[in-house]
């Protein structure tokens, strides 16, 4: 009891009312400034959408660099085949160079990351087992 009860053409009525003075209410000025506004939020502004359950958002980038990456990367990917397929002996050179340092160097640190956290563990106990601070 005591509500209010507003029908469908009320409301229908109040949103037509809003609509027709819209352009009473807003200047030029105000249009184009908000036309401007919406145009970087949509084009030039990073998008964050949700992460999932306590994780943090995602952040895509700005969706004219995404437009920009979908029209270039075919491109770019083109003019690179072309380049590998016309130097085959720098990218072979390129290659045996890797093969002969990288490798051996990206083994190293894959071991050194992957056991530092124990390291530094044991090094902690035994600093403390001699009595000394780190």
């Amino acid at each position: 009891m005591g509500q209010i009860e507003i029908t469908k053409d009320f409301q229908a009525k109040v949103g037509d009312r809003i609509r027709d003075a819209i352009g009473d209410l807003l200047t030029d000025e105000d249009i184009a400034a908000m036309v401007r506004k919406a145009v970087d939020d949509i084009f030039f502004t990073e998008r964050k959408k949700p992460g999932g359950h306590f994780r943090d958002p995602i952040i895509e980038p700005p969706l004219i660099q995404s437009l920009i990456m979908d029209k270039v990367q075919p491109l770019v990917a083109t003019a690179l085949q072309v380049w590998i397929a016309e130097h085959p002996e720098e990218v072979k050179a390129a290659i045996e160079t890797v093969l002969a340092q990288g490798i051996g160097g990206a083994i190293l640190r894959a071991l050194n990351d992957k056991f530092s956290g124990d390291m530094y563990t044991l090094q902690s106990n035994i600093m403390a087992s001699l009595g000394q601070t780190m």
